[in-house]
């Protein structure tokens, strides 16, 4: 599956891989790599070792393409004219000095950004474990701006649990970004489409993605009641994950538009943690899931493509398990209607994207971040 040129897919045992590295001596690639798979990534490394290859990636809890959701394998995308680095962060850094790595790295990576006349593609890949990647961000758009356009997402485990999700040719760790400048296009965050329920709540405890009380009550005890009477079934300790990709919380913003986030554990005091930071004093709401959107491609903001034009996204993992099957033919109508020539991409942990170009980015759950590729871009 793929161009010749473009991303190619691989089960783990596919006895193509090995010459097909073979024949890309020397190459960039940037690789997707399902979780189910993630025992090959040292023969896989070592493979690019011996052929002089530059591999830079993340493992994610399934993977995408054209089809829907494929649960194993690899994506092996060519990059040649794109610059990668690994930041690793030390667990007891703040926020701030995890910025100042971060700016480091991005700076040193855009001082060597051949092309002065087309900005770039800045696609930032988290380990899903870190807690402030909302902050962070935020504060990489304060300090370049429009220098480049924003996409990217959170790697890790479907468990949530923490696993080395990070990976360069070298080596593999947890608790970094791996960053990217590339000449990708059409980089945007699509509609998520979750509905926004009647009732608003105030933030009144919380530390990062924890979110301790709501109006001045335990978290769970507020969700559990405002949900009970949306779902109008009884939701405890053990059935809350169940219905939190159904009815995640949304954070409003000055616009109304809500960023969703997913609740994806609970403490034994009540306390919920979110897929993704929120902010002090937020105003919350419950959101209503979405139906499968088969009209996404009309939200797409597309320059005119070249004929060998690839879509790569990523997609919400907490969107799939909320739609089901549905999501499966969600991304078969992208790809059909986008007039792409593959799509290819990754269930994610969370989201980064612009609505549209100029815009803000932000850090989402629950929604598709994708951008364009073409052949003739990476053969300039």
């Amino acid at each position: 599956m793929g161009d010749a040129l473009g991303a190619r897919y691989f089960q783990a045992d596919d006895a193509g891989l090995v010459p097909w590295l073979e024949s890309r001596a020397e190459a960039n690639l940037f690789c997707l790599m399902a979780e189910r798979d993630r025992v090959i990534l040292p023969a896989l490394q070592q493979a690019c070792r011996a052929h002089h290859i530059a591999l830079h990636g993340a493992i994610f809890p399934a993977l995408i393409n054209q089809q829907g959701v494929e649960p194993s394998g690899i994506w092996l995308c060519p990059e040649p004219r794109a610059q990668h680095r690994l930041v690793v962060f030390d667990r007891a850094q703040g926020v701030e000095g995890q910025v100042r790595l971060l700016e480091e790295a991005i700076h040193a990576l855009l001082a060597n950004w051949p092309d002065a006349a087309h900005r770039p593609c800045l696609r930032l890949i988290f380990d899903g474990q870190l807690p402030r990647v909302g902050s962070l961000v935020d504060r990489l758009y304060l300090t370049f701006a429009d220098r480049v356009r924003y996409v990217g997402a959170c790697a890790g485990s479907e468990t949530f649990a923490p696993i080395d999700c990070l990976f360069d040719t070298t080596s593999a760790m947890g608790n970094g970004v791996v960053c990217s400048v590339l000449p990708a296009q059409n980089c945007q965050a699509l509609p998520h489409g979750y509905r926004i329920s009647d009732r608003q709540m105030l933030l009144t405890s919380h530390t990062g993605n924890c979110i301790n009380q709501i109006d001045w009550r335990p978290a769970f005890e507020v969700y559990q009641s405002l949900a009970e009477q949306l779902c109008d079934t009884p939701i405890s300790a053990e059935t809350f994950y169940q219905v939190a990709v159904h009815m995640p919380f949304g954070v409003l913003r000055l616009d109304q538009e809500p960023v969703v986030r997913i609740p994806v554990q609970l403490d034994a005091n009540g306390a919920i943690h979110c897929a993704g930071e929120v902010p002090d004093h937020a105003i919350l709401t419950l959101l209503e899931g979405p139906p499968a959107n088969l009209e996404l491609a009309r939200s797409l903001h597309m320059s005119a493509l070249p004929a060998a034009t690839e879509l790569a996204l990523f997609y919400c993992a907490g969107r799939y398990q909320h739609l089901g099957d549905a999501a499966n033919a969600e991304l078969q109508a992208l790809w059909r209607e986008s007039g792409v020539q593959q799509l290819y991409g990754a269930l994610s942990l969370g989201e980064i994207g612009e609505r549209s170009a100029g815009q803000v980015p932000l850090f989402h759950n629950g929604a598709i971040t994708c951008f364009t590729m073409s052949h003739q871009q990476e053969r300039a």
